[in-house]
């Protein structure tokens, strides 16, 4: 591929238009994205999700002057998914990324650009919950919805701590006693862990069609500072979804509007049929 920035530079010998039509380019949502250990130049190992024909693929980018692992998660990208898997260090990249050299030479990656196109408004402009998900999330707040056993023996409440819910969108307030605590003024990992599971959980919950449920591929929690005593606002937000997966996050923050944590999942969206009936798919919440 003949890549620059240059516009003086001769335009590349002809070639085959067939040829170009035999690369197989797609658009696929990043769910994981880390420093590329034993690669002889600076690059991310990226997993990203190409939706149900292709499914997930590994890659390896050079993209760090501009990009940072957390900035990547959640972004769209172009990546050729056909062409043999490549031995980088003992990574295995399985898609070519593809981006364009800036002036300095450093890659600036492509993604989908529909601005001024003529669209239907984005789905994350929805609020609306569906009809099946409205009556799940009005039992959850009411508290007649039969809590599965791992949230009754975490003693989450989502009857009393889910404050707003919307598509793609959950507020949680926690009042933290120090009942959760490991050690004075330091809120056990485990808890954080288990009440994001719920609340990202919850949050993909709320981007649900009739018919749709959920079970999840990857959790991960960064704990960024000490969670202290007092009341504990948790937002969790639908990043994208496509008809198979989902990414969403969760931030934690203090009275004083201090980042605690942030969580990422990445959820696996089947129809109820698939995982075997609402009953076991409420447990996995």
């Amino acid at each position: 591929m003949h890549l620059t920035d240059e516009p003086d530079s001769p335009e590349a010998a002809p070639t085959d238009f067939a040829i170009f039509r035999e690369i197989d380019i797609r658009i696929g949502t990043i769910l994981e994205a880390a420093p590329l250990d034993g690669a002889r130049k600076p690059a991310l190992r990226l997993v990203i999700d190409f939706g149900a024909g292709v499914g997930v693929k590994k890659s390896s980018a050079q993209v760090t002057v501009h990009y940072t692992p957390e900035t990547l998660v959640g972004k769209q990208v172009a990546a050729v998914v056909n062409f043999p898997p490549r031995q980088i260090g003992k990574f295995m990249s399985e898609a070519l990324t593809l981006g364009f050299p800036d002036a300095d030479g450093a890659i600036v990656m492509f993604s989908p650009d529909l601005a001024g196109a003529q669209r239907s408004p984005p789905r994350m402009s929805r609020t609306e919950l569906s009809t099946q998900q409205s009556e799940f999330f009005a039992r959850l707040k009411n508290g007649t919805w039969d809590f599965p056993p791992g949230i009754k023996n975490l003693g989450i409440r989502p009857d009393l701590w889910l404050k707003e819910v919307s598509y793609g969108h959950t507020r949680y307030e926690w009042p933290n006693d120090g009942s959760r605590d490991i050690n004075e003024g330091r809120v056990f990992g485990g808890w954080v862990a288990g009440l994001s599971d719920h609340i990202v959980s919850m949050t993909m919950a709320s981007a649900l069609e009739d018919g749709e449920w959920f079970t999840t591929m990857e959790l991960q929690t960064r704990i960024l500072r000490p969670v202290p005593h007092g009341l504990i606002t948790i937002e969790g937000r639908l990043v994208s979804r496509g008809k198979t997966t989902g990414l969403v996050e969760a931030d934690w923050r203090d009275e004083k509007g201090r980042h605690l944590a942030r969580i990422t999942a990445a959820k696996a969206i089947r129809t109820m049929e698939e995982l075997r009936g609402p009953g076991a798919l409420t447990a996995k919440a």
